[in-house]
């Protein structure tokens, strides 16, 4: 561009800028940038709770799980001696939903085989 070009440039910018109009235009268009700025924030912070919630939540479950199974293994062995692999791996690999039934088994039915009657594979 020439320097003529380049001032021409300049001089119309400047007109432009010196618009009333102009001037609330980029007032506006800077405020709505402010607002979608914030609102992106709050939208990234509100995912970021929901994830480590829905994370602790899964983890506690998980975790309770796994206690369920072990006071589970623990009260079958007390009730029906050594278990056998199987058994274990019953237990072990069991739905969570199942270990209720499980639970239930192991404080009423009298058999390891009844135990496990109530369950799927």
């Amino acid at each position: 561009m020439s320097s003529q070009e380049v001032a021409k440039a300049n001089e119309l910018l400047t007109q432009l800028s010196a618009s009333p109009r102009a001037q609330e235009l980029a007032r506006e268009r800077k405020e709505a940038l402010a607002f979608y700025r914030m609102e992106l924030a709050a939208t990234r912070n509100r995912a970021i709770a929901e994830g480590l919630a829905e994370g602790e939540a899964k983890g506690e479950a998980k975790g309770e799980a796994k206690g369920q199974r072990k006071v589970l293994l623990r009260a079958l062995e007390r009730r029906f001696g050594v278990l056998p692999s199987e058994a274990r791996r019953r237990v072990l690999e069991a739905r969570e939903e199942d270990l209720e039934h499980m639970v239930d088994g192991a404080l009423d039915a009298s058999s390891l085989e009844e135990v496990f009657s109530s369950t799927k594979r």
